[in-house]
Formats: C-alpha cells, structure tokens, sequence
C-alpha cells in the first residue's frame, strides 16, 4: 500500500515551482510510516507516492510511472486480491508471464491501463485508489475501489487540481479553503453511532472525497463521474436450498479472508467476542496455522471493575469470551487493552489529527492503541470486522421479523418471534403482541422523520436548523437522524450500498494505517460478501428464527457454544467510561468550558444547557450517560476547529496558492 498525492495545471503554459513535491513529501514524512518515497515531474504535473512495504512485491514498486509516447502519468495505492486472474488477462494481452508473476501491483494495474484504458478498473478487485493525468486531453481521472476503502482527497482551484490520500497536503497548497458549515451541522445533528452522513463532502468546502467505485474526470470544462459498481450488478449463481447457501458463504468467507492475509509481515486483529470480528478471527488463525504463523488479537476491556445488572443483556468485560474463542486456536496470541485508562477526551486531539475529521465515540482512541500495539509486534495486516453487522453477522430477528410485518405475511412474522421466545425463554405472547406494536409506533414515526423534528443532540438550539437542507442532507438516509429502529429487505438493500458508511471506514483504515506502517482490512466489506448478502434471500439472515444465521450455522466448531448460544447479548465498548469521566472531571471540566469560549459552535447550541449540565456533573447518574453521549459530539468538533492551523508552506501572493 501507499500514499499518492499529485498537482496538474490545466493550463499547458504553466510550471509548477520547485517546492511543490517537497511539500507534499514533507507533510506525509511528518505524519505517516512511510518506507520509501517517488516522485515524478513533468511539464503540467507532479506525482507522488510513498510506497509502504506490506507485500513480498511491494518492495520493487516503481510508481509514479510516466509514459512519453502514450502522454500519461500514472500512480497508485493499491493492494490487489486478484493479481492471478489479472496476470492470466495480461499474459493473453502480449505481456511476459514471467515477469508479471514478480510485478508489484501497481506495475499490474499500470500495465491493465495501458491494456484497456479507464475500463481497466473493471478488472479490479481488492483495496486501491488511483489517478492517470492524460497530457493530450488535459484530463485527470482518479479511480477508488468497490468500497472507497483507500481515501482519495481532492480539490479544483482554478487552474490546478489536486489530490492527495491525506487533506493535508491540500491545505497547505491552497490556505485560502474555507470550513463547510454543511458538514459540522450534519455531524451534531446525526445520531450518535454516524460521524460522517454525506458522500463525498469533507469538513473543508474545497475539497471533496472520492466516492466508492467512482471514475471521476477533471478537466477545463469540469468535473464527471460514472460509477462502475453498485452492490447488485454481479449476480451470483442462485442457491437451492438453506444448505447450499451456508457451503457457499463459507467457501466466499474464507476466500476473502485468506485474500486479506497477504503480507510479508505478522498479522493482527481489533477482535472482540462479537460475531462479526470473531469469526474473521478464527478464520484468519487457521489460514495462519498452515503457515506456522501466530494471530495477534487485540481486545478492547475496561479499566475499572464493572458489573452490569443481572437482567443486562450487555456484556461490560469480553476478556473471558474471547479466552474461550483464542483455547481452540492455539496460534492466537491474546492482548487485551484499556487505553492505559485514559478517558474518552483525552485522546481527541491525536485521533482528529489522524482522521483529518471529528468523531464523537470513544472507539477511535482505544482501536489506535490496538493499531500501535501491533505495530510494534511488526504486524503489516490489522483486521477488524466493523462492516459484519450489515453483512456477515446481519440477521437481528426484529429486522427480519419487521420484513415479514411489512410484506403483511404475518403467519411467518409470528413463527420466526415465537421460535425466537422459545430460545429465549420469552413468552412467545407478550413478545409478539409487544413488538406488532413497537413495529406500528416505528412505521408511523418514521412516514415523514422531516416534519416536526427534533435534534435527537440534548444540546442543539433549534437556530442550527437555519440555512440548512435538513430534508435534503439526509433525505436518502433518514436512519442516520435516529438512535434505533428497523430494517426491512428494501432498506437492508439500501444500507449495504450506504457510501456514507463504506467512505468513513475508508478513512478510518487509510489513515490509521498510514500512521502506524499498517494495512488495515475488514473481510466482512469485501465486494464478493457484499454481492452474495445482497442477493440472499432476505429470511435466510435468520432462517427458522434463529438470528444471524450465517455465523450461528456454520461456525459450531470454530467458535464456542457461549459465544453462538447466548443469542441476545451485545457486548458494550467503552463500558467503565462513566467511571473514567468522573474520576478525571475536575482535568476535563475546564477544557470544557475553554474550548466553548471559542464561541465557535455558538450558532449551533444552547450554550447555556451545556454549561449547566457541566457545572452539575455527577449530580443525576441516569441523565448523565445519555447527554454525555451529546457532550462528547460537541467536544468532538470544537476539539477539530481548535486544531492550531499550520502555516502554508507555499508563497501566498500568488492569486492561486
């Protein structure tokens, strides 16, 4: 994998000055674990890449290429799970075997695109971003994979484009770019698990983000886009029975995990005890196995002592599960983490710098010390599982059972709720009598969620609703302005194409392992998964009651009966963060009240609730975890608008620069 950045001038009469790809260079050597640095100029352009060793084949990439006699210049990001097939296309295309079986992946899709040109990107699969600069069209064209999982930045000014895997960069060239309101208000006004809502918007105006599977060209007369590919648009060969569809989701799983293990280096998991990561992790072990070769799982647990109520369905400390899941693969070497106890604050400054962008939760600081932790282990391929609930562990059986209610099949709704009862030692009853009607509240809220709304954000003044689209900023995901509900086949079908999701996951895996010399992968948003959840049959996600049922049916002897078993546990992150508030409110109150001096979010919040609700912390233990939830989203972006801004490097007299 790499990082990529590059400048062109539209106008063939313009030369870039000197420091340019030393900015570039610089910024990248300030912020990232890069192993070696590229870069080529040209009369209209300047392209970079910094190259990091995670593949046998990385080590002899010679990006950025540029082709005289075809006019081009080309570089990539890019880590290939294809790169057989690909040299079998290349081979009938003119191209020695021979080499191409040694050539480093930004070599193969180099040599596709001189094969077949912008259709190359058809024959791509795996994680990648790239971008050609063609001299006798004067055109830019920049491609993302299936997913967007490598982030792509770019910005048009004037007579210049560029791009670059970072936004830093991008500042720096062009100081003059403003905040995007847009984008702070869908931020506060999104429930709490949506940081980014969106498409392609960023928290500068200027710059945008490339879209998942997007082949966007740039030149004098503007910008277009295509997208290649939507989740449907390869139908695979239809099952005929539940068994069938079992053989061949595992036979999709474990492909695209092994895929995912290609690294000269050790290899690390963010796992917990959820069904999601854990069945990555198994997966991932026994591959490892044949190679001799241990998995190195990290696993978020509390730092004080916390016990949930009896009656809880939460799971506060995974360690002891996960325990279970690493005795029957004994190449699974355990560590389990606490952030060194810190409190969710404390670490928003760091991971708002990484991610170039607010967040709200207290995941990002926790799985950063996982990344480092592995790092320093010399792992160059850290999984997760985060995209598995709407894909390989989907199936939560109100979903399935609002599919049923919805479609007015209610025989079928009241078998899957009663099968789901037994298990539960629930009374089938009360349970199907109790949820009809949550189902008939949910339908009737949700027919207009625009009219009369309210910010779910215990903080918000109305006024945020001044100068602002709110239909129209979420009108294609409404759920993300909601804290729960449900889901039938329609929306299931909508929300595995959310390019919100995959984009902010996207930047989440780039830049993290940008800055621990890593390449982070999720198995479970591999395009060949994404294809088969989007073709099965809705009720086979909880076939015969049984909630997510592709795990639950397939991985009896990989994961413990008490992991598979217990079907209504959820484990809970950051489960003592209460605790680790309280202990350092006296520290954080006054950065608190600092930050909202600023008068930054004034506009935006009743100023007075949040200083009242600060001033009487610790008072009313039932509040204070929900508006925490809310005083966390506003810390978030004030701590990203605060960041100190860097000093442009390039002269500023330039009407451009």
């Amino acid at each position: 994998m790499s990082a990529i950045w590059g400048i062109v001038a539209l106008s063939p009469s313009y030369s870039f000055p000197e420091h340019c790809a030393q900015l570039f260079e610089s910024t990248y050597q300030s912020n990232c674990k890069i192993d070696r640095y590229e870069n080529i100029s040209v009369p209209s352009a300047i392209f970079g890449c910094g190259v990091q060793y995670i593949t046998e084949e990385s080590r002899q990439e010679t990006l950025p290429f540029s082709n005289t006699e075809r006019g081009i210049v080309f570089t990539a990001d890019c880590v290939l799970d294809n790169r057989t097939e690909l040299i079998e296309l290349l081979s009938s295309h003119g191209f020695t075997k021979a080499e191409l079986l040694s050539a480093p992946d930004g070599t193969l899709m180099y040599n596709a695109y001189l094969t077949f040109g912008n259709d190359c990107v058809k024959q791509f699969r795996g994680l990648y971003s790239f971008a050609v600069w063609e001299e006798k069209s004067r055109t830019l064209t920049l491609f993302s994979d299936h997913t967007a999982s490598r982030s792509l930045y770019y910005t048009k000014q004037e007579n210049f484009i560029a791009f670059s895997t970072r936004m830093e960069p991008l500042l720096k060239l062009f100081p003059k770019i403003t905040p995007n309101k847009d984008y702070h208000k869908d931020f506060l006004l999104a429930n709490p698990s949506v940081i980014y809502v969106t498409p392609g918007e960023t928290p500068y105006r200027e710059i945008s983000l490339l879209t998942p599977a997007t082949q966007l060209r740039i030149n004098e007369n503007g910008i277009s886009s295509s997208t290649y590919w939507v989740p449907g648009t390869f139908r695979p060969a239809r099952c005929k029975s539940p068994k069938e569809y079992s053989t061949r989701f595992m036979e999709l799983y474990r492909d695209c995990i092994r895929d995912a293990l290609r690294t000269v280096g050790e290899v690390g998991i963010a796992m917990s005890s959820g069904l999601d990561s854990s069945s990555v992790g198994v997966l991932a072990a026994k591959e490892l196995e044949a190679e001799e070769k241990l998995l190195h799982s990290y696993t978020f647990v509390p730092y004080f002592p916390t016990t949930p109520s009896t009656r809880s369905s939460y799971i506060y400390d995974e360690s002891g599960l996960v325990q279970k899941i690493a005795a029957n693969h004994p190449n699974m070497d355990t560590t389990f983490l606490n952030n060194e106890g810190k409190n969710p604050f404390a670490d928003m400054k760091l991971c708002s710098d990484i991610l170039e962008m607010p967040y709200k939760s207290g995941v990002f600081p926790n799985h950063y010390e996982m990344c480092t932790r592995g790092a320093r282990k010399g792992c160059k391929v850290f999984l997760n599982g985060a995209f598995g609930n709407r894909s390989v562990s989907f199936g939560d059986i109100y979903h399935i059972a609002y599919d049923r209610y919805c479609k007015k099949k209610m025989i079928s709704c009241k078998l899957l709720l009663n099968r789901f009862a037994k298990h539960e030692g629930i009374n089938h009853k009360d349970m199907f009598s109790q949820t009809i009607q949550s189902f008939r509240s949910f339908r009737k809220h949700m027919h207009d969620p625009f009219e009369h709304y309210v910010p779910e954000n215990y903080f918000l003044s109305p006024t945020i609703l001044q100068d602002y689209n709110l239909r129209e900023r979420f009108s294609a995901n409404p759920y993300a302005l909601f804290s729960g509900g449900y889901i039938n086949h329609k929306t299931f079908l909508q929300q595995l194409n959310h390019n919100w999701l995959f984009m902010y996951l996207g930047v989440f895996e780039t830049q993290f392992g940008l800055r621990t010399g890593m390449l982070l992968r999720d198995p479970t948003k591999d395009v060949r998964l994404l294809e088969f959840c989007h073709h099965l049959p809705f009720h086979m996600f909880a076939y015969r009651g049984t909630p997510r049922r592709l795990i639950r049916s397939n991985f009896s002897s990989l994961l413990p009966p008490s992991v598979l078993e217990c079907w209504s546990r959820h484990g809970l992150l950051n489960a003592d963060r209460m605790l680790r508030i309280k202990r350092d409110w006296d520290t954080i109150k006054p950065m608190l009240i600092q930050h909202l001096s600023s008068g930054i979010l004034d506009d935006y919040i009743n100023k007075e609730g949040v200083l009242s609700f600060i001033e009487s912390f610790g008072t009313s233990e039932q509040e204070n975890s929900y508006q925490m939830n809310s005083l966390c989203a506003l810390e978030g972006l004030l701590c990203f608008c605060l960041q100190k801004e860097v000093p442009p490097i390039v002269p500023t007299d330039s009407k451009y620069f």
